[in-house]
């Protein structure tokens, strides 16, 4: 247990009613629905098999090795908050863009040791739901980054991610800057077992033209929320815009209904 895991064990646990979501390129997603669930894969910054979700946020970004969007089209998939009854772990970071060095100020013996001082072990979202509640003050807070002040013994880890949280509701910041740091100050769940769409999928958005039938005629999951198709393309390399405004949209509205 290192001792950003101390601290939280020590504050009083809230709740998490916000979906997870995860980003895959269109070529796997039609792997995805024929095998019914989404299977971890190898991780260069945790450096074993995981699946990264996003907690109540879609901030995907890719790095200079990753899919071109362009030719592989990505489809968000957004899944139940109870998948956080299982064990799982997460960070209070971005930890593919800090290790990428994307924050400059952020310590470089930090970046070095991301798995063992930043990313919690959680089961039944006790640990995760403190830390929304003590830095945010609860998921309104966590969806505007809306950091508060946390206690004055808080480890060296927790105000380092403060500090992000805080760089990223900096309404004075310009937009691109103020977006890339909402994405790196974002909740990042990783899952080291695999994910059932028939037990937790609650929506999903694909692109306009992906030209398949979403589902499997076999298949038995049952959609919680109308699935989304969305048009556009992506910018640098980034996710298409009207992707991204769609989803956080749905989210922060609370248009997904979670279960």
């Amino acid at each position: 247990m290192n001792a950003l895991s101390q601290f939280l064990a020590k504050q009083r646990p809230g709740q998490l009613n916000l979906p997870l979501v995860h980003v895959t390129p269109l070529s796997r997603y039609r792997q995805i629905m024929v095998s019914g669930r989404l299977v971890p894969q190898p991780c260069p910054v945790m450096k074993r098999e995981i699946i990264y979700c996003s907690y109540g946020d879609l901030v995907y970004r890719p790095s200079r090795k990753d899919t071109n969007w362009d030719l592989d089209p990505p489809v968000a998939l957004l899944f139940s908050p109870l998948l956080l009854q299982n064990r799982y772990g997460f960070a209070p970071m971005d930890t593919g863009a800090i290790a990428s060095g994307r924050v400059p100020w952020f310590p470089a013996s930090g970046r070095a040791t991301l798995a063992a001082s930043y990313c919690i072990s959680d089961e039944g979202g006790h640990l995760l739901s403190a830390w929304i509640r003590t830095l945010y003050g609860g998921n309104d807070g966590y969806k505007h980054r809306s950091a508060l002040g946390i206690p004055s013994n808080a480890p060296e880890e927790a105000i380092i991610a403060r500090m992000l949280s805080i760089s990223a509701a900096d309404r004075s910041a310009p937009d691109h800057t103020r977006d890339d740091m909402r994405v790196i100050s974002q909740m990042e769940c990783h899952f080291s077992k695999h994910i059932s769409l028939s037990h937790y999928l609650i929506a999903a958005f694909i692109p306009e033209d992906a030209g398949f039938s979403l589902w499997k005629d076999d298949m038995t999951v049952t959609m919680r929320n109308a699935t989304s198709r969305y048009k556009g393309y992506s910018v640098n390399g980034n996710l298409p815009s009207e992707l991204v405004t769609l989803v956080r949209a749905k989210i922060q509205t609370g248009a997904i209904r979670v279960f």
